[in-house]
């Protein structure tokens, strides 16, 4: 999506009139995501449109690639466009990837070229693309104050990048009231590395754990244990195709989910789906949480009390369902039921193995960028 203020003429193949817009000079042009189809041949002609319009255009401030890997193929190549026509205007970019592509051969992006876009406020990028010079040079006097940076890790082909603790410092300082998003998508090696993703410094807000098929107990108390000042939400979904994910708890150890609601004050929001939970390990996350826990999700088909499987939690004890949720429902001040696998908010994809596991996760990742967009702009 790319929002301007031009008159200029776009191909139809692109161009979209955003009919809650009255002003004739503002449009929207948007680049829909679709996984189903054939990547292996990137339309050259439609990035060179895409460059037309960068080059022509009066004032872009938001610019979304849409996830799609035939797009963000050119990425470098995009910025380089804007930092030279559109640097002080550009205020909200996104040009993060959320899968890898055989064909598609990524070039890393400029960061020089990046640095020029000096009204940023608003970025997605990968974890490859990351690094202190970058991070440190954001948050840099005579810029703009970063409001809003989501990072996405979806391969582990060149590593995790270590950030250091005193650069994320420098960002913490520099942008207190930084909304930083890490979405860890279908890489299972950054959930096993998380205490090396997730520095203790890292001031994170959101951590998303999108069909990683791993969950390691560790690297939740590692973030429990040091965002605990800054954490606002959790978000894990993994399949349930072949029944829900199981972790490990030592004899003496606590529960990570019930660590994380006792030691994150912040956090208000908690969807797991497709972990397997004790009763009362959920049962102490409302209450730790209580009504500062906006948004509460989990799957009825999760929880080992009620479901008969050969659970490897043994329950301490038991309760009916009806007396879980009316004390869920107590301790959150509303009327709560955990979501099952029929209901419309859960995607087919959690089932059936013909359904994209995309289709889950996408629309979050695009939501992250429609809400960049700035008020003027909807």
């Amino acid at each position: 999506m790319i929002y301007t203020k031009s008159n200029t003429s776009y191909p139809p193949v692109a161009f979209h009139r955003n009919s809650t817009v009255a002003n004739d000079r503002k449009a929207s042009i948007k680049f829909c995501a679709n996984f189903s189809k054939d990547e292996s041949a990137p339309n050259l002609q439609f990035i060179d449109y895409l460059k037309r319009i960068i080059a022509s255009a009066t004032s872009i401030q938001h610019l979304s690639l849409g996830c799609l890997p035939s797009l963000t193929q050119f990425n470098n190549e995009i910025v380089e466009c804007l930092s030279q026509y559109q640097s002080s205007s550009i205020k909200s970019l996104h040009i993060s990837r959320c899968q890898s592509s055989e064909v598609c051969v990524y070039q890393p992006i400029g960061i020089q070229d990046l640095l020029m876009l000096r009204g940023l406020q608003y970025l997605s990028l990968d974890m490859a693309d990351l690094s202190d010079l970058l991070l440190t040079s954001l948050t840099e006097g005579g810029r703009a104050k970063l409001v809003s940076l989501n990072i996405n890790i979806f391969t582990h082909e060149e590593g995790v990048r270590q950030i250091r603790d005193r650069t994320w410092n420098l960002v913490h300082q520099s942008c207190p009231d930084l909304i930083l998003t890490l979405n860890l998508i279908k890489c299972a090696e950054a959930v096993r590395d998380m205490m090396t993703v997730v520095n203790a410094s890292m001031p994170l807000t959101h951590l998303r754990v999108l069909f990683c098929d791993e969950l390691y107990v560790s690297g939740l108390h590692h973030v429990a244990r040091h965002q605990c000042s800054t954490l606002q939400s959790l978000l894990i979904v993994e399949s349930m195709r072949e029944g829900p994910i199981f972790y490990d708890i030592g004899v003496d150890e606590q529960d990570p989910f019930v660590m994380m609601s006792w030691r994150c004050k912040k956090l208000s929001s908690f969807s797991v789906i497709g972990v397997a939970l004790r009763e009362h390990d959920v049962l102490a996350v409302a209450r730790l949480r209580g009504m500062q826990l906006t948004k509460f999700e989990v799957l009825e088909e999760c929880i080992t009390a009620f479901n008969n499987n050969d659970s490897e939690f043994e329950e301490d004890y038991a309760m009916s369902f009806e007396t879980f949720c009316e004390e869920i429902s107590t301790s959150l001040a509303r009327e709560w039921l955990p979501l099952t696998l029929d209901d419309d908010v859960v995607d087919d994809c959690l089932v059936y193995y013909d359904s994209p596991e995309c289709n889950a996760y996408l629309p979050i990742l695009m939501a992250d960028q429609l809400s960049a967009l700035p008020l003027n702009i909807h």
